[in-house]
């Protein structure tokens, strides 16, 4: 299932955000087909707001294990380049292992990256970027995060 988030306001971003809603889901590419992927923690430092770089994100989805995450478009200042993300919250108190998955894709895109289990720390943001395309038109981003 997938839910079309509203692009109203988005003004020159040009994104659309599509999520994913299955977390626990092993993902929507092959080892073969998806490139891979980079985590980066954030320790309590929310990725979005310490970013110059314009996001747009799908509601915040959470686990009944205390696992957040959601999906992102996120555009480059200058607004040639976007990249996909998936932004993973553990609220937590033990560290716990994580996999995502994100898809980028355009009328002359479609490109998926997979970040392999990592281990987010407890209280803690970890970000799996995908890479950086030159891309200044719209695009739609897919995920999910997973236990790995």
């Amino acid at each position: 299932m997938h839910k079309k988030l509203s692009s109203a306001g988005l003004g020159a971003l040009g994104l659309s955000v599509f999520l994913g809603v299955t977390l626990g889901a092993a993902g929507t590419a092959t080892a073969s087909t998806a490139l891979r992927g980079t985590w980066r923690p954030y320790g309590n430092t929310n990725p979005i707001t310490s970013s110059a770089s314009h996001w747009n994100c799908t509601s915040t989805v959470e686990s009944p294990s205390g696992i957040k995450w959601q999906v992102c478009a996120v555009r480059t200042v200058s607004g040639t380049g976007v990249q996909g993300a998936v932004i993973v919250r553990n609220n937590r108190s033990t560290s716990t292992s994580m996999g995502a998955t994100v898809r980028l894709k355009a009328s002359d895109l479609d490109k998926t990256w997979t970040c392999s289990g990592s281990g987010v720390a407890p209280h803690s943001w970890s970000v799996c970027f995908g890479g950086t395309i030159t891309h200044p038109g719209p695009v739609t981003v897919t995920g999910s995060a997973y236990p790995a």
